[in-house]
């Protein structure tokens, strides 16, 4: 039996709660101030997780005000940029509306965090690019396993491959004394919002199946995934074949009609924007999700697919790929809304 985040019942709780927490603490204030984060809730890990977000955010934005006309990699830069990170971590002090989202995301990362802490760090190995020094700085909010993540993120360096982390985190794994138990932590969660914390897990018997229904499943995931032609019935009209092409401009078709409800550009457009990275324009929630759910939780895998994706040159190079390399290879199911979400990201690159 393997046992992995329930990713989908993880996020909508983690909205469900920061609105809870979110609408009692401003009830009685206008703001929130650093130290008030830092006792914000019970749960220490999701207060240092949101001075986390907070900070990457942080850190995000200001990387991309960055002037043409300065030399941000001079040593003194650096260091002034620094203590003007530190200078401002000083007087944090944030309104509601902007305070919800970072409170949402860091209930969301600490619930991966407290179940699956190897899967979450290698995320953040490979969100970040392997940047070790700022993982090393960032081991101040980790609060939970921290002999974990402290002895896994000082071992790894720049050039550690994804199998020689797995292979250094499956060692410590071996220590019940590098982790915290999870069941008090994820009851604490339920005291602030109930909630049984078994549903925080997803369970997957792939044993209770018999050879029968295994034999039946398999074969119900081939017919979905190499989408075989509909054969032709006595008292129907034949149909065509149903292509990767069709299936995926349905898909669209779909996402734009729902695209109608959201807001229109001046032009009267209803377009979602052009994107020039599908791997920057992926958040981090949505990334967990798709590693999970298309991937079967190989983070690399995920990876190296992005990039081979971000560098065709058309939609129809990407269709192609995505049809003969990564759908027969994942079995994707083309209806799922996770698919569909995927293909809407890989389509607005080509716009």
């Amino acid at each position: 039996m393997s046992v992995r985040v329930n990713l989908p019942k993880s996020e909508s709780y983690s909205v469900a709660l920061a609105e809870k927490l979110t609408s009692e603490f401003f009830s009685n204030n206008l703001t929130i101030s650093g130290s008030q984060i830092v006792r914000f809730c019970k749960i220490d890990q999701v207060n240092f997780f949101v001075l986390k977000v907070l900070m990457d955010k942080w850190k995000e934005e200001t990387t991309k005000l960055r002037s043409p006309y300065f030399d941000y990699e001079n040593e003194e830069v650096k260091n002034g940029v620094e203590v003007f990170l530190n200078l401002l971590s000083n007087h944090i002090l944030i309104k509601k509306e902007f305070f919800r989202p970072l409170l949402q995301k860091a209930i969301y990362e600490a619930i991966i965090y407290i179940i699956n802490p190897k899967e979450y760090i290698n995320a953040e190995l490979i969100q970040s690019g392997q940047n070790i020094e700022g993982l090393k700085k960032n081991l101040k909010f980790f609060k939970v396993h921290k002999r974990f993540s402290e002895s896994i993120i000082n071992k790894v360096k720049p050039d550690t491959k994804e199998n020689e982390y797995n292979e250094m985190a499956s060692l410590y794994s071996e220590h019940s004394d590098y982790f915290d138990s999870i069941q008090p932590i994820l009851e604490q969660f339920s005291s602030l919002l109930v909630i049984n914390p078994k549903e925080f897990i997803l369970e997957e018997q792939v044993t209770s199946l018999n050879v029968e229904e295994r034999k039946e499943s398999s074969s119900n995931t081939k017919k979905s995934i190499d989408i075989p032609p509909v054969m032709e019935s006595p008292s129907s009209p034949a149909k065509e074949n149903t292509t990767l092409n069709q299936t995926y401009s349905k898909a669209q078709l779909t996402l734009n009609d729902m695209l109608k409800q959201q807001n229109v550009s001046n032009s009267g457009v209803h377009v979602k924007s052009k994107i020039f990275d599908i791997k920057s324009a992926i958040p981090l929630n949505q990334k967990f999700i798709f590693i999970s759910e298309l991937f079967s939780g190989h983070s690399g895998e995920y990876e190296a697919a992005i990039a081979e994706i971000n560098n065709c040159s058309e939609l129809e190079e990407a269709k192609q790929l995505l049809k003969d390399k990564y759908l027969p290879k994942w079995k994707w199911d083309l209806t799922s809304k996770t698919v569909q979400d995927f293909f809407e990201i890989v389509s607005r690159k080509f716009y």
